[in-house]
């Protein structure tokens, strides 16, 4: 954990620790598959996107969704029709008109046929020592999209504490995010089951108080099939087996890691990992 929060709980910790020892068996790596949400790189061509699309139909059954940033939504929009999988249209906030220009980016993913919208904002919109700006773009981009789910991407490798993250996390969830993902999935992080544990712990406490909607979380920032299996395995842990379905946990994966796990998937039972502390 050296690389993640100093002030991430021990309950949090060991958590994680046991979730590491989890091996990678076939019935996980189905989970990955089950709840994977393809990311497609951004500025790809027309024909990569058709590829990427063909891909999300694989030998163990389909993803649940695949993502791609705006520009590429209405070609992925028309290459899933007719499948199950859903389109996600991923934004990154910039500091242009804020609130206004946001919401309308994401009412014209909304128009394009994205299923659900994906919204970057870095950790500097919530360390600003406001609320009232990420209170805004969260809840804009909430209401712009018209009852389709909304994931809040957090930049949780920019947060200095387990405590900031938490908060960002906290605000998401009362603004109207109906996934939140703790990282952008263009890059693991050595910290991510850290910060996955800090967002699963709101989810936690959230679900122990009854509160409704339900609100589920996007596992990202993960390097290895080992990895995933134990973002999953934390998930189950601290959400319990029911919430391991589509509408509540996604599992973010680049193009090179869903290939590592359908590899996997294939070849059967992997020997389980040395892991450092």
């Amino acid at each position: 954990m050296r690389d993640a929060f100093a002030d991430l709980p021990n309950h949090l910790r060991d958590r994680i620790a046991a979730a590491r020892r989890v091996p990678v068996r076939p019935g996980g790596l189905r989970y990955a598959v089950a709840l994977g949400e393809l990311r497609c790189p951004d500025d790809l061509p027309d024909w990569d996107l058709d590829r990427l699309a063909v891909a999300t139909e694989t030998a163990h059954g389909p993803l649940a969704a695949a993502s791609a940033e705006a520009r590429g939504v209405p070609r992925l929009v028309r290459a899933l029709s007719g499948m199950t999988c859903r389109v996600v249209g991923r934004l990154a906030f910039d500091d242009g008109p804020a609130v206004r220009g946001l919401r309308d980016r994401v009412a014209a993913l909304a128009a394009d046929g994205a299923d659900e919208a994906a919204v970057a904002l870095p950790a500097g919109v919530f360390r600003s020592g406001s609320r009232s700006l990420p209170v805004a773009l969260v809840s804009s981009a909430a209401a712009a999209l018209a009852g389709r789910p909304l994931t809040v991407v957090l930049d949780a490798s920019r947060f200095g504490t387990a405590a900031d993250l938490d908060a960002a996390a906290r605000l998401a969830v009362e603004e109207g995010a109906a996934f939140v993902q703790a990282l952008s999935a263009d890059r693991p992080w050595s910290g991510a089951l850290a910060a996955l544990a800090v967002v699963l712990e709101v989810l936690r406490g959230r679900n122990a108080l009854g509160l409704r909607p339900d609100v589920g979380v996007k596992l990202s920032g993960l390097a290895a099939v080992e990895d995933v299996i134990a973002a999953l395995a934390l998930t189950d842990a601290m959400l319990g087996r029911t919430a391991l379905r589509p509408g509540m946990v996604r599992v973010d994966l680049p193009p090179d890691l869903l290939d590592r796990v359908l590899t996997a998937l294939a070849s059967g039972p992997a020997p389980r990992p040395a892991h450092g502390a």
